[in-house]
C-alpha cells in the first residue's frame, strides 16, 4: 500500500494494524507492545481501542468488525481509509516503522509519561 505523505508513525502503525492480511501472532504481538501507549490523537486511540479489543480469533474479520466498532464508540464518520493508505508496503518500510514505535515507545514521550 502507498504511505500517505506527512503520515505519522502512530497513523502509519494502525494502518498496518489493520491490514486484513496481517498474521495474527504478528498483529497481537503489537497491541502488547502498544497497550500502555497512550496515543497523541483521540482518532488514533480511539482506532487503537476497537483494535485491542477485537478478540484474536477474530482479525481475519477485521474489516468487517471495525466500523462496527467505531460507530459504537461513537465515530459513525471515522476515516479508516485513510489509514490504510498510510500503512506500509513494503518490508523495508514495515522494518523502519517498527524500528521507530520501538524507539518511541521506549523513550516514553507519550501521554502517560505525564
Amino acid at each position: 500500500m502507498a504511505q500517505s505523505a506527512g503520515a505519522g508513525w502512530e497513523e502509519r502503525m494502525l494502518g498496518y494494524l489493520c491490514q486484513t492480511d496481517l498474521d495474527g501472532r504478528e498483529r497481537a504481538d503489537w497491541i502488547a507492545r502498544l497497550r500502555g501507549y497512550r496515543f497523541r490523537k483521540v482518532g488514533n486511540q480511539v482506532l487503537f481501542d476497537c483494535l485491542k479489543n477485537i478478540p484474536a480469533g477474530r482479525f481475519a474479520l477485521v474489516a468487517e468488525l471495525l466500523p462496527e466498532r467505531l460507530v459504537r464508540a461513537g465515530f459513525p464518520d471515522f476515516d479508516l481509509e485513510r489509514y490504510r493508505q498510510a500503512a506500509p508496503g513494503s518490508e523495508e518500510e514495515i522494518r523502519r516503522l517498527q524500528e521507530e514505535a520501538v524507539a518511541e515507545i521506549l523513550s516514553g514521550r507519550n501521554g502517560n509519561s505525564s
